[in-house]
């Protein structure tokens, strides 16, 4: 792990910086190390903040689960999820000013952890991988819409589920929308096999 000794600060910093060169086939820069979910009789993990030596906005972290008995890898990394995250962030935003009129909240993620062993060299862009890893890689949406559900707006909702659930199968990846008004009293969640299995929304 990483200690403080005789006034030398050893640490894993660089192991991190090699595993993720080797892995991605670019530089990156790992920082702010630290041990999370210690606790009575748990050793925990030691987690580091990266980013790519050319990109200080793109942010992720990375792990050490050498401990970890069901685990034969040392490391794991969010670098995909965090990556085609952003990607798909800059198609969902303008889908949905398009939809509602409006930007609304929203909130994007894609997980990647059920493949992230299956990733070497550099990163394809986000469409590549729904097509080479399909189901592997998830998608979490969740819209909060301005107005209130009830059923004098019912079709206005309707009509902005099926757009929304059209761009979530047309990625290709497993997906959940939840999709919410402001006080949280209406809208709904859409497990992956409930959003392959629709067709069309009636009213």
């Amino acid at each position: 792990w990483w200690f403080l000794m005789g006034g030398m600060y050893v640490s894993e910093q660089g192991k991190m910086e090699t595993y993720l060169r080797d892995k991605y086939d670019e530089e990156f820069i790992v920082n702010n190390l630290r041990i999370e979910g210690s606790g009575l009789g748990v050793k925990g993990d030691l987690y580091g903040d990266a980013r790519p030596q050319n990109n200080s906005r793109l942010k992720f972290q990375i792990w050490d689960i050498t401990g970890r008995k069901d685990s034969s890898r040392k490391y794991l990394d969010e670098y995909p999820g965090v990556t085609w995250t952003e990607e798909a962030t800059s198609t969902i935003k303008p889908l949905l000013v398009q939809i509602f009129g409006y930007e609304p909240k929203y909130e994007l993620k894609i997980h990647t952890a059920q493949m992230n062993s299956k990733i070497r060299g550099k990163l394809i862009d986000f469409e590549s991988a729904t097509e080479k890893y399909q189901d592997s890689i998830s998608i979490s949406l969740t819209v909060y819409t301005s107005e209130k559900v009830n059923t004098s707006n019912k079709s206005t909702h309707l009509n902005r589920l099926e757009k929304l659930i059209r761009y979530l199968k047309s990625t290709g990846a497993r997906a959940t929308l939840t999709y919410s008004d402001p006080d949280k009293s209406g809208g709904c969640y859409m497990e992956y096999q409930a959003l392959i299995n629709i067709r069309d929304i009636k009213s």
